[in-house]
């Protein structure tokens, strides 16, 4: 059986999987490649903060929480949680990547500054972080990267 006539269904289930024949042993590179995004995404909205907290005060607090929320991912990451560290860093990733979107897209109240603003060198570094920090996330939890090898039984 074929799907649309080209690729075979089993083909399409072993390209779906194929992380599971491949994996990354690494465990201490995984969770600093990890501990080193988030914090970069943290420290790029602290950099900015005071600047979008003249702007907008609730976007600058928000800039704030998530630098405050990127060192307890990065502290929860260091400590090799799988669980609450790794997805508390892409929450806050997912989140801010979303709402860089929204807000040069649609705006945001109170902040139309930003409308249509793209080119901003601060909001690109930002948006290209958060979307490694989220390849990371993907790569540890389908268990290409391993970054618990407790969980998995693999030790360096």
């Amino acid at each position: 059986m074929a799907i649309r006539g080209f690729i075979p269904a089993w083909s399409l289930v072993q390209l779906t999987t194929v992380y599971k024949m491949i994996a990354l042993n690494l465990p201490e590179t995984s969770r600093l490649v990890g501990i080193l995004l988030i914090l970069l995404v943290g420290l790029l909205h602290l950099y900015e903060f005071p600047e979008h907290f003249r702007a907008a005060p609730y976007v600058g607090l928000s800039f704030l929480a998530n630098f405050v929320g990127s060192l307890v991912a990065a502290v929860g990451i260091y400590r090799g949680s799988h669980e609450w560290g790794w997805l508390l860093g892409a929450l806050i990733s997912g989140v801010a990547f979303v709402a860089y979107i929204i807000s040069r897209s649609f705006g945001l109240p109170g902040f139309s500054g930003a409308l249509s603003e793209w080119a901003y060198p601060a909001g690109t570094a930002s948006l290209i972080v958060e979307a490694l920090f989220l390849a990371s996330y993907l790569a540890v939890i389908t268990g290409l990267a391993v970054a618990a090898p407790e969980r998995r039984g693999w030790h360096d």
